[in-house]
């Protein structure tokens, strides 16, 4: 067993006990929460690396494996206190069972004295009516069948869960994405605690949009339309993402939505009055946890009143914004867009909130996003303070830190949204492939390069050139090339990877330019792989491939997992990983550089802010003889070294520029 399964295995292994300690420390939805809060930072962190660890296997396996490691997890956790939201739905559901409308009035009205009962007693907010949409209703009154107990709702959110998790591995599949990137979502605390452990209802809005999602991008537009409806009438605040999914679905997405959505109003025709103020009566008061709400509220005269029309105002922006993406055909964007910063912006946050996002994140991975899987747990300081006599809310510091990382990390992925935004109308059409030029800068790369052109030739796409961008070799290395079933063109150019790449590229025909380090060897498939990836991901203007190496050491295991976290969550690839871009954006756009060194950072850096940087998880082999060549852990912090000083240091092109050629001679003139 590799060194990457053992590692894997006892991540896993970690997080199910967690989850188990978790499940015994919660005996009551209000159980203080410390325990809670590392408890649930050490879910997080131990799912974002399972996620990032996950072993070398495709297919059924990787599929049986990832669905294997989200249920475990999730039983563990079922007999965890539920939330005492799930005391509405048990009476909302009865009252619709028995033909009373939960509309009529707030809960404690005398109207309902004959139908109180032990979940009644217990309800939050029995002072308000019911803030939920009639479809709701119906499935409130379907749980009850299978029990009336909160265990019902419990199992009957982990198993839309699983469903959910099942269509995100269907999208990733479908959009040739790694299908582990849908750990992101099923092992996040988030998601785990919100549904397995307490029942939240919101996972059936969730799954919806989920559906939508897949049936979208495989163009079902019926399918389309009957689960964007579904989502709006459970929640009702599905309806800003609604316009979206529904926008090029056509007549038949927008009348199977709209049958869909007042087939359950009909039972109530007679209260949709009732029904607008109730929903619109418990929405719009109290405000917790809302990151930019509450910092208007104490900065606006004005006070609540003003934040809330802020924060109104701020989100139509938002959803503006949105639409002229979906407009765009930036689907993706648009949806996130419109959810997350109606999260964002909302006067409430409740951890649960957050999950609405997250399956658009497994499909375009944000470490912004991400980090709250770590920093929500925070939350549980609410009942910490609440015990201790202090109130319910948050302690400012806890306030900060559970989203401070989360802003940090959102102003560094959209730093260069305007470039991007000016760029979109230019990139439609950047998927179109119709061949590759293959660049591999050399400099005696002895008998490593013979395997890597055997590779290419081996590949049942092949390059329309392979272009060797070599440094003066002496060690015949390119001798006997003429053998080769490729068409190999030999470039002399000066020494320095950068300057060897741009000649390359420059003298490239293809369409897209694939990368190839001289000891790189792609698996079969490939450039199969990247064209159909390129084909399903149209905006993409360029990305990678990945990198595994055939040792693998826990050293090396240590740089895979970093060097496939800069590339998923800060779009950051190495040469190593095999990068691509788009050739005519490329040139246009002044992408290429001349830097000896970190020349591959360089060109990640000016391609995101052009479009899309595509991952895609088809990993190449990578020779480990420059890391034990000259000692690992040297190389290691030298090389740590070098990218926190490019990336703190150098706030211009030619700071880095120098910086290159200063890392350089240290590298490898010393």
């Amino acid at each position: 067993m590799s060194n990457r399964w053992i590692v894997w295995l006892i991540i896993n292994l970690g997080l199910i006990a967690a989850c188990c300690v978790y499940s015994s420390v919660t005996t009551s939805f209000d159980a203080a929460g410390v325990s809670r809060v590392l408890l649930g930072i050490t879910i997080g962190v131990l799912g974002l690396s399972s996620a990032l660890i996950f072993p070398r296997v495709s297919g059924k396996t990787a599929i049986f494996l990832i669905l294997g490691v989200s249920l475990l997890p999730r039983l563990t956790l079922l007999p965890t206190a539920p939330s005492d939201d799930v005391n509405r739905y048990l009476w909302e559901g009865k009252l619709t069972e028995l033909g009373v409308d939960p509309y009529q009035d707030t809960a404690d009205a005398a109207v309902f004295e004959p139908y109180e009962d032990e979940y009644w007693a217990v309800m939050n907010h029995r002072d308000r009516p019911t803030a939920y949409p009639p479809l709701a209703m119906h499935a409130f009154r379907l749980i009850n069948k299978l029990g009336y107990s909160p265990m019902s709702y419990k199992v009957v959110a982990m198993v839309l869960d699983m469903l959910l998790i099942t269509t995100l591995l269907a999208l990733l599949r479908h959009h040739l994405l790694p299908l582990r990137w849908v750990l992101f979502y099923a092992l996040s605390p988030l998601v785990l605690f919100s549904y397995a452990a307490e029942g939240h209802f919101d996972i059936l809005m969730v799954f919806a949009l989920t559906v939508a999602m897949l049936a979208h991008s495989k163009r079902w537009w019926a399918t389309c339309g009957a689960a964007v409806a579904i989502a709006v009438g459970v929640k009702i605040m599905a309806a800003v993402v609604a316009p979206l999914l529904l926008w090029r679905s056509g007549k038949r997405g927008w009348s199977v939505a709209a049958l869909v959505l007042i087939l359950p109003i009909v039972f109530y025709w007679q209260s949709l009055g009732s029904v607008a103020h109730a929903l619109f009566l418990f929405g719009s008061g109290g405000s917790f946890n809302g990151p930019v709400h509450q910092l208007l509220s104490k900065t606006l005269f004005g006070g609540v009143k003003a934040a809330n029309l802020a924060v109104a105002g701020l989100y139509s922006l938002c959803w503006f914004f949105a639409f002229w993406l979906i407009l765009k055909k930036r689907l993706w964007s648009s949806l996130l867009v419109a959810l997350g910063s109606l999260v964002v912006l909302s006067p409430i946050v409740h951890f649960w909130y957050l999950t609405w996002a997250l399956p658009f994140v497994a499909v375009r991975p944000k470490l912004s996003w991400l980090s709250l899987s770590v920093t929500s747990s925070l939350y549980f300081l609410v009942w910490h303070s609440a015990a201790t006599g202090k109130g319910w809310s948050l302690p400012l510091w806890a306030h900060l830190v559970f989203w401070g990382p989360f802003f940090v990390f959102l102003f560094l992925e959209n730093k260069s949204l305007l470039t991007r935004v000016k760029m979109l109308p230019k990139k439609s059409g950047c998927g179109e492939v119709t061949n590759f030029s293959v660049v591999i800068p050399t400099y005696n790369a002895g008998k490593h390069l013979d395997r890597v052109l055997d590779d290419l030739s081996a590949q049942s796409l092949k390059p329309n050139e392979v272009i060797l961008a070599d440094a003066d070799s002496s060690d015949g290395s390119l001798d006997g090339l003429e053998s080769k079933d490729l068409n190999i063109l030999i470039l002399q150019t000066k020494q320095g990877r950068g300057g060897q790449i741009k000649a390359g590229v420059e003298a490239a025909s293809g369409d897209w330019v694939v990368i190839l380090h001289s000891d790189v060897t792609l698996p079969k498939g490939s450039l199969v792989h990247l064209a159909d990836a390129l084909d399903k991901n149209p905006h993409t203007v360029g990305g990678s491939l990945g990198q595994r190496f055939g040792n693998e050491s826990l050293g090396l295991l240590l740089i895979e997992v970093m060097n496939e976290f800069r590339a998923v969550l800060l779009s950051t690839s190495f040469g190593d990983q095999t990068q691509f871009f788009h050739r005519e954006t490329a040139l246009q756009a002044g992408v290429l550089t001349d830097q000896p060194l970190m020349e591959d950072v360089e060109m990640s850096d000016r391609l995101g802010g052009l479009g899309d940087l595509l991952y895609l998880g088809k990993e190449a082999e990578v020779s480990a003889r420059k890391w034990t060549k000259h000692g690992f852990w040297k190389r290691f912090f030298t090389i740590i070294e070098f990218c926190l000083r490019y990336r703190l240091l150098a706030y211009s092109r030619v700071k880095r520029e120098a910086l290159s050629h200063s890392f350089y001679q240290r590298y490898y003139k010393s």
